[in-house]
């Protein structure tokens, strides 16, 4: 993912928390120092870095499909994060996938 779709940080912004800054990760894991990742959005929640979403049409998806928001903010996680949040990601997809056997 991370050479495929890279993912560069932003500039600061309002936005939808995405990587291991999404809830799906988020509960499992310590707030790190630093800003959290953000999709930006006008009607996000959350200062933070941009990170420009795989699709443009990803903020209004997710807005209506809560299991769409944590596939994507995993692969985000997988696009951007450290060896620790990188193995969640992983193992959180192929649990959801099915594939965890």
């Amino acid at each position: 993912m991370p050479y495929v779709f890279a993912a560069s940080p932003g500039e600061v912004t309002r936005g939808m928390p995405t990587a291991w800054a999404a809830p799906v990760l988020a509960a499992q894991l310590t707030q790190s120092e630093g800003m959290s990742p953000v999709w930006p959005s006008p009607a996000g929640n959350v200062q933070g870095i941009a990170v420009k979403p795989l699709y443009r049409s990803v903020i209004k998806a997710v807005q209506r499909n809560p299991e769409l928001y944590d596939l994507l903010a995993l692969v985000d996680a997988l696009r951007m994060g450290r060896a620790r949040e990188r193995r969640m990601a992983e193992g959180e997809l192929k649990h959801r996938l099915g594939h965890d056997a």
